[in-house]
């Protein structure tokens, strides 16, 4: 009981001392908690930008010498019939260079079919 009469004693001389010491907690207590719902906003953003909206599975050419995977149409009908697969999209990707007048690019060249690319990475929103 003493101790808290001395504890009140010192907080009630140093009013002003007290309020800007309460408030400087509060304040940093407040602004913890909006840099951390901040930062779940975030994170939750960020993985529905890449992890929902990627493949989850590539199937790419074994061979060495080829880029692409023949009778893909094929492949794609057999992938589809398996149990869980919701959609099953072929992407043809590539390096190429564009040139214009004298001046000369290169670029990375993703083909896709626009519909059933839509059925895996929802992309309608963002085609013209």
């Amino acid at each position: 009981m003493y101790e808290l009469r001395i504890a009140l004693r010192h907080i009630s001389a140093l009013r002003r001392l007290t309020f800007f010491a309460v408030f400087a907690v509060a304040l940093a207590i407040a602004v913890i908690v909006v840099l951390m719902s901040l930062m779940s906003g975030f994170t939750d953003e960020l993985i529905s930008s890449t992890v929902e909206n990627s493949p989850h599975i590539v199937v790419s050419s074994s061979d060495k010498r080829e880029d692409y995977v023949y009778f893909y149409n094929h492949y794609s009908e057999q992938i589809s019939m398996i149990d869980g697969v919701v959609a099953v999209s072929p992407v043809l990707t590539g390096q190429a260079a564009i040139s214009y007048r004298d001046k000369a690019e290169g670029m990375d060249l993703n083909g896709i079919d626009p519909v059933a690319q839509d059925n895996v990475m929802q992309i309608s929103g963002d085609m013209v």
